[in-house]
């Protein structure tokens, strides 16, 4: 069959999907909803708001669409009208709405690879009970007690397979000791046990498949991959709760948003905002001792969410992120081989993986 043949055959639907993408672009008239762009017909502004940007700006995407239509503004994304918010209030009011004013949604990919009962995904009673046991498991008291020790011996055991090296890949070895630091803590494996690199190779895969648009299951995707590797990890998982259960056996602001769109939260753009913070692109940490009362401070970080979304993780990453770095700066000195910034993919990544020249810290030599 010819493609002429082919296209008058397809283009009566062809003209019925065109105009009901017309028809539900015209309905946005007859409510008060933000201002926006709906793209493309069937990708909407896909393409766009994929464009990688250094991770210390909010990137062209928002940033020019803030600057037309306000802090808060509606898009198109495939399958979804979406409305983003760069806008403290608003962000605050979804994170403290979720589940009853807000339902909570993920990508088709977030589902895919952690399942429907993720802790990310759960509502309402579900996910309050999930919940608490992560509070309860990642506490700020057991933190300081047993497991500040143990993260101590993780940061040590990453600086210490540096002696023999020059070059070291920051992205990989940080990433393998927030990973060992968690497989430690919930499965009680030490970070020399080749398990652990194999299972936190999965983990990698996995992550590449979260930041994929396109969640196909074909061979040879990265999709496919990273359900092969969830596959891996649950084996692996199983058994070592096996092994346990054993153990355990012997002994042992003003707009209308309708119903069926989908928040973005863009908190890059409320930590950004110069109307919020003085110089935002300006690494300033002493900004946060004159700022430490102020509602600024105190309201609008979001680092780790909000509300019931908030982080059960984030005294954990904090104690590890200050731990890591005293025992960094009294061992090494180091300097990056070349720019390497952090770039949105829309995950924040570094594209060569921040390589960094390192040598043993000695004081005595300036």
């Amino acid at each position: 069959m010819s493609l002429v043949a082919l296209l008058l055959c397809f283009s009566p639907l062809i003209l019925v999907l065109i105009h009901t993408w017309r028809s539900s672009n015209s309905s946005y008239n007859t409510q008060n909803i933000p201002k926006g762009s709906s793209g493309w017909p069937f990708i909407g502004e896909l393409i766009p708001f994929l464009k990688p940007h250094p991770s210390i700006h909010i990137g062209p995407f928002i940033e020019q669409r803030i600057s037309k239509y306000g802090k808060i503004f509606r898009s198109q994304l495939p399958g979804r009208r979406v409305i983003f918010s760069g806008d403290a209030e608003l962000n605050r009011i979804v994170f403290q709405n979720t589940g009853q004013k807000f339902k909570n949604d993920w990508p088709r990919n977030f589902e895919g690879l952690f399942g429907k009962y993720s802790i990310a995904l759960l509502e309402g009673e579900a996910h309050r009970i999930k919940r608490s046991l992560f509070v309860s498991f990642l506490s700020i008291e057991r933190i300081r007690g047993s497991s500040l020790r143990e993260v101590d011996l993780q940061a040590s055991f990453i600086l210490d397979s540096w002696k023999e090296k020059s070059l070291v890949y920051f992205k990989e070895e940080t990433r393998k000791f927030a990973f060992n630091m968690a497989v430690k803590l919930v499965m009680n494996c030490g970070a020399n046990n080749p398990e652990v690199d194999q299972l936190r190779r999965e983990y990698i895969n996995i992550y590449k498949g979260l930041a994929s648009s396109l969640p196909i299951n074909f061979p040879g995707t990265t999709y496919r991959k990273a359900l092969q590797s969830r596959s891996n990890v649950l084996k692996y998982i199983n058994q070592k709760v096996q092994e346990r259960q054993q153990q355990i056996n012997d002994g042992c602001e003003g707009f209308d948003i309708p119903n069926g769109y989908t928040v973005i939260p863009a908190l890059a753009a409320v930590h950004m905002d110069p109307s919020l913070f003085d110089d935002p692109q300006c690494f300033n940490p002493w900004r946060w001792q004159k700022e430490s009362s102020s509602p600024a401070r105190t309201n609008n970080i979001m680092s780790f969410g909000g509300g019931l979304r908030l982080c059960p993780g984030m005294e954990l990453a904090k104690v590890e992120l200050s731990v890591f770095i005293h025992r960094l700066v009294l061992a090494y000195a180091w300097e990056t081989e070349e720019p390497d910034p952090p770039m949105a993919l829309p995950m924040v990544d570094f594209a060569r993986g921040l390589p960094m020249k390192i040598r043993p810290y000695n004081p005595s030599v300036v």
